[in-house]
């Protein structure tokens, strides 16, 4: 079973969702591709996601969940959260 929540958008809101943790705390630390982020902590479509990590958005985003990459389907959303890692990768990339 996954760590991470991934929501179909059609049952949530458009933004302003409360993110989980620590009321007072807006911005979390991840890892993108090797390197350290700072982003606002919340609920984002993968989309979204791309843009706030500056990730091209012809690349496919993985969040690594125990060692896996798990893949961000397009449309959906996720939780991010303080720490969580992510890769980005040509279509198709995947090991062999």
């Amino acid at each position: 079973m996954s760590k991470i929540e991934v929501h179909d958008p059609s049952s949530q809101g458009q933004g302003g969702d409360k993110p989980d943790g620590d009321p007072g705390k807006k911005d979390v630390t991840v890892k993108i591709d090797g390197q350290m982020r700072s982003i606002r902590r919340g609920s984002y479509t993968t989309e979204e996601l791309k843009v706030e990590l500056s990730v091209d958005p012809g690349r496919e985003l993985n969040v690594v969940v125990d060692g896996v990459f798990e893949p961000l389907e397009p449309g959906k959303r996720i939780n991010v959260k303080e720490g969580m890692e992510f890769i980005s990768q040509q279509p198709g990339g995947g090991a062999s």
